[in-house]
């Protein structure tokens, strides 16, 4: 079953916009305005960090994160205990966004890359890549030399054949050199090697020059394991080809791609390019695509920035490169190994844009609640709106001191796994939540396909799962046990110094001229719309190590401090809880005008599967030990929990355990 410390509220098609959005001012107060200060009290039920910065640790050594502190000490020294009020005003904005049903429109725009060869993704990868020559599996990637033309300011390609190479040639190459790959070739339960370290090597045994080999006159298939068959020309060392293979000589150079190990038995050999061929032009979005993928991505490609920094030093003026491009010039796109990885074909924007195209930042797609009360930035001075909410300092009134600290790993989840960010439609609903099988024009039983963010046919396009949240749990303290660093390298981890279970935190929002409606959808949101007597359950998350349980936090307003003044006159505090109840009149008459656009709310605003799904991740007592909150395990020896999962179809199913979406027949295949 696939797993993570964090979930999805759904995005929803339909957005609400108050209909007073227009008429908002900071010099005319609404008829029925209020202004005035709640008095909030904070107090965590889980470790609490909410830090300043995370302070770098000296080589080898875990980085440090300690508790904001106000410079109150003596000689401005840090002293009091305090949280930032933009802290809490985030984590009450993203509550608020999906209750009221706003815009998603604080998101990064990324185009993330694509390597995958599990079959649930074969569509949208391996078949991209792959193609068949009788019978046997052929590459569609074209290999070139990477130049950069100073004329024109671009990166081009000088196109060539290229042949393969089994390791056992490597020998007859030169010992020392196969003496030393032999030693980098790790096992399973070994860190692999970059393909770096064996450039390296191979100019320390200068044998990274042009050199000539027997070379099969003609691309074959090539029996592989479990009977597989690939096409591909074979090259050998010189004078080191069978006997029965028909051979010709020809001068080329040894490229290395991907991790050495066991199992990878061959590298390339890429042969001089035509003088007479006009290399292939690489358009400028192309080109900042590659960069985005292999040096700006989630991690950087280390043979990238091995390549880049032989370049711009000067030591080569060449780069091997594989690519796809048809009979046409231009390259669609290009990468370092000849599986490589590919850009997907709609950007996390454009995903988001799929559900509903006003979701994105746009002066004309008018002010959601959330804009409407927080303010917005436009484009232009009158297109951006100053906030009529302002969170305040929240001081530590009470509470421990942080102990000696926890060693964590702060593993940042990975938006491009998409089995949990892009919606998947097509699978079962159970115990676990996996692909259909379904049948094939072969009449073979085969898994569904995935949809990723390569999905933009003319059938569907991808969408973003929704808004991400790490549901709150109960305290336990199997959760706050140190890590052991990974590799015995103590960098890897950060020590946590939260502040313990029981303090108390006491500060001030303003407010000024907000409609009914809109305190009382400050109060839902600070509160989830409970009342003071009776059982609140339910909690927010805030500050770091939210994935281990930290932060689990519950907000109070404290009455007798709070004052509230009308615009036509005086108003009692006591009349806190019917404003609430005006936010939830007009969410549920808005509801009921928006199931033609969204039916999720075909059952009203509080039966919706986002607010379900909200209250269901605000609560502790769902975060029982099936609720599976932990990550899933990515370590070097053999334990890759997130191929595992892709293997098997799995998608991780919504929190609440709401039925998904259906849009396509279970019969059906993926395209």
């Amino acid at each position: 079953m696939s797993h993570a410390p964090y979930n999805f509220v759904r995005l929803s098609k339909a957005i609400y916009r108050p209909r007073w959005a227009k008429q908002i001012s900071h010099d005319l107060p609404f008829s029925d305005g209020l202004s005035g200060v709640l008095h909030l009290t904070l107090k965590n039920d889980t470790p609490l960090l909410v830090a300043k910065e995370r302070t770098k640790g000296a080589e080898q050594q875990p980085a440090e994160a300690h508790f904001f502190r106000l410079p109150d000490g003596p000689n401005e020294t840090p002293g009091t205990y305090a949280i930032p009020g933009s802290s809490v005003r985030g984590m009450v904005r993203n509550v608020l966004e999906i209750a009221a049903f706003a815009k998603m429109q604080l998101v990064d725009d990324k185009r993330y890359g694509l390597r995958d060869l599990a079959p649930t993704a074969s569509i949208d990868y391996r078949d991209k890549l792959t193609g068949r020559n009788n019978g046997a599996f052929a590459p569609k990637a074209r290999a070139g030399w990477l130049t950069f033309n100073s004329m024109s300011g671009d990166w081009q390609i000088h196109e060539v054949d290229f042949a393969r190479i089994d390791h056992d040639q490597f020998a007859f190459i030169n010992k020392e050199f196969a003496q030393d790959f032999q030693g980098l070739r790790a096992t399973d339960d070994q860190e692999r090697p970059a393909a770096p370290q064996i450039y390296e090597m191979a100019k320390t045994r200068a044998i990274n020059g042009l050199r000539s080999f027997e070379v099969e006159c003609l691309d074959r298939g090539h029996r592989h394991s479990k009977g597989k068959r690939l096409w591909y020309r074979k090259a050998y060392a010189w004078c080191h080809a069978p006997a029965d293979v028909e051979t010709t000589s020809r001068a080329g150079t040894l490229v290395f791609t991907g991790q050495p190990s066991t199992k990878k038995h061959m590298e390339f050999v890429f042969f001089q390019p035509d003088p007479e061929a006009m290399p292939r032009a690489i358009t400028r979005d192309v080109w900042s695509t590659f960069i985005d993928i292999h040096e700006k991505g989630e991690k950087e490609s280390t043979t990238w920035k091995h390549w880049r920094d032989q370049y711009l030093a000067g030591t080569t003026k060449r780069i091997p490169i594989f690519f796809l491009a048809d009979s046409a010039r231009p390259v669609k796109s290009l990468g370092l190994a000849m599986m490589f990885k590919m850009p997907h074909a709609m950007t996390v924007h454009q995903t988001v844009a799929q559900t509903n195209t006003e979701h994105l930042p746009g002066d004309g797609n008018g002010l959601d609640l959330v804009e409407a009360m927080f303010g917005r930035v436009g484009a232009t001075p009158e297109t951006t709106l100053k906030g009529r909410v302002s969170f305040g300092l929240l001081r530590r009134k009470s509470g421990s001191n942080p102990g000696q600290g926890i060693n964590k790993i702060l593993a940042a989840p990975k938006p491009s796994y998409f089995p949990h960010y892009v919606r998947q439609v097509d699978f079962v609903v159970g115990s676990d939540a996996t692909l259909h099988k379904k049948t094939n024009g072969e009449g073979k039983e085969v898994q569904a396909q995935y949809r990723s963010y390569m999905d933009d046919g003319p059938r569907y396009k991808a969408e973003i799962r929704g808004w991400k949240r790490y549901p709150v749990r109960r305290f336990d303290p199997l959760n706050f046990q140190p890590d052991l660093p990974p590799n015995g390298n103590n960098g890897q981890l950060t020590k946590l110094h939260p502040l313990p279970a029981g303090q108390s935190f006491e500060g001030e929002i303003r407010f000024h001229n907000l409609k009914p409606v809109e305190l009382g959808a400050l109060l839902w949101a600070l509160t989830f719309g409970q009342q003071g007597d009776e059982v609140q359950p339910y909690r927010h998350s805030l500050g770091m190590g939210r994935p281990f349980g930290f932060g689990v936090i519950g907000l109070e307003i404290e009455l007798a401090k709070t004052t509230i003044a009308a615009n036509d006159g005086a108003v009692h505090v006591s009349e806190l809880q019917q404003y609430v109840v005006d936010f939830r009149t007009a969410m549920g008459v808005w509801s009921t005008t928006q199931a033609t656009i969204e039916p999720d709310l075909g059952s009203g605003w509080d039966d919706s599967p986002q607010l379900k799904c909200l209250l269901a991740m605000a609560d502790p007592r769902n975060a029982t030990p099936t609720a599976n909150l932990q990550y899933m395990r990515l370590q070097v020896p053999g334990v890759n929990q997130f191929a595992d999962a892709k293997k098997r179809g799995d998608v991780l199913p919504e929190y609440a355990r709401l039925p998904p979406k259906r849009e396509i027949n279970a019969g059906n295949m993926k395209r």
